[in-house]
């Protein structure tokens, strides 16, 4: 058991030692593709499962969680976004390489988010997006006191955006991901029975 929480570690000769952290939450080591929770989550990790401590005992429950080094997801308008609230599940979402990251209509924009899992103090997050042949790069901005980056993404051409994404100029282990431009739903805006269909730009024409 402490050798699975990260209490009993191994040398390259084989032999074994014991950790010796300030506290429970700067002990745990977790296993490769997981990390640890927010200190917050570490906190309230037995309670949410139903667990108690009797006295004089710590105690955790689930200290880590599936993710990659660095996820890369939709956010929708008003979402809260797991990675900055109290969560609890077994992994954070995190789009994989080459996986379609997000559908969008012509001439709509769609905002994507980077969460840094290593938790690197002003990582430089850098977005390059691939499309026929256009190559753009986009602003990113931090979410203020976190890990967390944002950038959005419009077009009017119905085509697929490949996007690369850079932490501190190396490409992170899913990168690219695709963004996808479908056609413009003329219906939903000049009503049904219109006989508008969207154009190459995304305009709504008869």
């Amino acid at each position: 058991m402490q050798e699975e929480a990260g209490f009993l570690l191994q040398e390259e000769k084989g032999n074994w030692y014991g950790t010796r952290p300030a506290n429970l939450f700067d002990g745990i080591t977790c296993p490769e593709g997981y990390f640890k929770r927010d200190e917050r989550e570490f906190n309230k990790g037995c309670s949410e499962a139903g667990l108690s401590c009797k006295d004089n005992y710590g105690c955790f429950c689930k200290p880590c969680v599936k993710a990659f080094e660095v996820d890369v997801y939709e956010l929708a308008p008003g979402q809260a976004d797991p990675h900055l609230v109290d969560y609890f599940g077994a992994s954070l979402p995190g789009c994989e390489k080459i996986s379609v990251c997000g559908t969008i209509q012509q001439r709509e924009t769609i905002t994507l988010r980077v969460y840094d899992n290593m938790g690197r103090n002003d990582a430089a997050v850098e977005v390059v997006t691939h499309a026929a042949d256009k190559n753009n790069s986009l602003p990113v901005k931090n979410i203020p006191g976190t890990f967390a980056y944002e950038f959005s993404l419009t077009g009017d051409r119905t085509q697929v955006h490949v996007v690369d994404i850079l932490v501190n100029g190396k490409s992170i282990s899913q990168s690219p991901i695709q963004v996808n431009f479908i056609p413009r739903n003329c219906e939903a805006i000049a009503g049904i029975g219109s006989h508008r269909v969207p154009d190459s730009l995304g305009n709504c024409v008869w």
